[in-house]
């Protein structure tokens, strides 16, 4: 009889309160804690939901060399050190008790020097019938799509079981919608759901610790329904029951935009490249098993960018960054692109798709997108300058007409300081441009948006080689038909509210009408040119 009372009291015990035992690891005769065993600690608030705990002990052990008593104070400045670096994820009604046990008594003596965290929670309260929906048909269920645009997605284990913890940006979505998971299905199809419950919480690490709605569901729940609200359906005519396959509702994979980790990038100009970023996020919002792909600006994938995965990688400078992935983004007129994930999304079952080829448009239930064109640049010039060359300075003004693809070519003709005509034919090839934000000893890393501000990513310096021709004449002045190659470097920087080309060249010259000189002979120039833009 006595036994079976123990036993008894034994099973309420378990049923009441559940517990987690987390154990961290020393080095013989040490009681610092090691680098990686600290970043195992840092995240326990956020794996074990510490502000739930009812009390926790922290237990420490030492292996049998040396001294007992040694070995006993040892033990407990090892709970100590481990208690330091979670001690603020604790509610303050929390009761965390430091134990000190001394010599363990595992045959392994590694296993002896350790730590144990044991986490005891309290009973499991049921949740407020007011949060659960035990039969929901024939409402629509609608998987929040929207929502899961501010999301990080990461899977924890808790008390034996996989959950799902969920990180979103604050924004107001949270709050004014109704968010639900599955928590049963019965025998005659329907489902019952509970209530996602929100809360507001500081989460984070470094320059990415910010206030953020988090919310635990379980793991089987959200990897078929994700969460979703009990609305209206996307299209009309839904009424049958849910979860069901007599249902309308479709839902499947599609490709997102990833605000949330939009939010918690930084990037940093690159010196030698002007059309990529090196971009930098937080380790533990990315899982380098699911993928992540670019899109232009408004979040859609283009098809060159879902067959280019975005490449995450450790290393900074050929050495290992233990907080962050590293990788580099290509930017389209200085704008940043946006970072993809696939989620579920629910549609309706006859909802039109792609209709294909070249100039399409992309159908969705509600909306059309259409294609797009292309242009060449063409754009008028107002150009003065002037030019150096057998040992002779001559300026110009002139007008011209300037065609811009890859390479540039520009045509212009005006008068020169001797009163006679002037005109060029002018061919560049670009080698390569340097940013001068990058060159700046303020180019560090920074919020992405910031470098899409006019202007900011948009100034280079550009070096090229380029093919001259030109041509000077009247009575007075020696006429000459002169071709040269040279090398130049050209800048647009801002001016009351203006973007000239200031440029410099220099190379050598030949003349063709052999008036000037019959040999070849040094050339440079400096000029200035004011833009006009049209397309054709």
């Amino acid at each position: 009889m006595k036994s079976l009372a123990i036993f008894l009291l034994l099973c309420c015990n378990l049923a009441v309160n559940g517990q987690d035992t987390i154990r961290v690891y020393f080095e013989y005769g040490s009681s610092r804690v090691s680098e990686a065993e600290a970043r195992k600690l840092r995240v326990l608030q956020n794996d074990f939901d510490l502000q739930d705990v009812e009390y926790a002990e922290f237990i420490g052990y030492a292996d049998s060399t040396g001294n007992s008593s040694s070995n006993v104070k040892l033990s407990e400045k090892r709970a100590r050190n481990a208690y330091k670096y979670c001690k603020n994820g604790f509610a303050p009604r929390a009761d965390v008790r430091i134990l000190a046990k001394g010599e363990g008594v595992k045959d392994n003596q590694d296993e002896n020097r350790r730590v144990e965290i044991i986490l005891h929670y309290p009973a499991e309260i049921a949740p407020p019938k007011k949060d659960v929906v035990h039969n929901v048909d024939p409402r629509c269920f609608y998987v929040d799509f929207d929502a899961l645009k501010y999301c990080n997605i990461r899977e924890i284990k808790k008390r034996g079981r996989r959950f799902i913890y969920i990180e979103a940006l604050p924004v107001d979505l949270f709050k004014e919608r109704k968010h639900y998971y599955t928590i049963r299905t019965r025998r005659n199809g329907n489902v019952s759901v509970q209530r996602v419950r929100w809360k507001l919480k500081t989460t984070g690490k470094l320059w990415w610790r910010k206030k953020r709605w988090v919310a635990t569901i379980p793991r089987a729940s959200f990897i078929q329904y994700q969460f979703f609200t009990l609305a209206d359906a996307p299209c009309s005519g839904c009424t049958e029951e849910i979860f069901t396959k007599d249902t309308i509702i479709l839902t499947r994979d599609k490709l997102y935009a990833d605000y949330f980790l939009m939010d918690n990038m930084q990037a940093k100009l690159r010196i030698f490249n002007q059309s990529e970023v090196k971009v930098r996020v937080p380790r533990e919002y990315v899982d380098l098993e699911q993928g992540y792909y670019l899109g232009d600006t408004t979040g859609i994938a283009s098809a060159y960018y879902v067959r280019n995965a975005v490449d995450w990688t450790t290393k900074k400078f050929g050495k290992k960054n233990q907080d962050y992935y590293f990788t580099k983004f290509y930017l389209h007129d200085s704008r940043m692109p946006y970072i993809l994930q696939k989620r579920k999304t629910t549609e309706c079952l006859n909802a039109p798709v792609w209709n294909g080829g070249r100039g399409g448009s992309y159908w969705t239930c509600g909306g059309v997108r259409g294609g797009s064109g292309w242009a060449l640049g063409l754009m008028g010039a107002l150009e003065p300058g002037v030019f150096y060359h057998n040992d002779t300075i001559t300026g110009y003004l002139a007008a011209g007409i300037t065609f811009i693809n890859y390479t540039y070519m520009h045509i212009q003709g005006g008068i020169n300081t001797h009163k006679g005509f002037y005109g060029a034919f002018n061919f560049r090839y670009p080698i390569t441009s340097f940013r001068l934000k990058a060159l700046s000893v303020k180019n560090k890393w920074q919020n992405p948006y910031e470098i899409e501000k006019p202007g900011y990513a948009s100034r280079f310096i550009h070096l090229y080689a380029g093919l001259d021709t030109k041509t000077s004449f009247n009575r007075k002045y020696q006429s000459f038909f002169e071709g040269n190659l040279h090398l130049g470097l050209e800048v647009r920087p801002r001016v009351l509210g203006l973007y000239p080309e200031f440029y410099l060249q220099g190379g050598a010259s030949y003349d063709f009408m052999q008036r000037i000189n019959t040999n070849i002979y040094p050339y440079a120039q400096f000029g200035i040119r004011f833009y006009t833009r049209g397309f054709i």
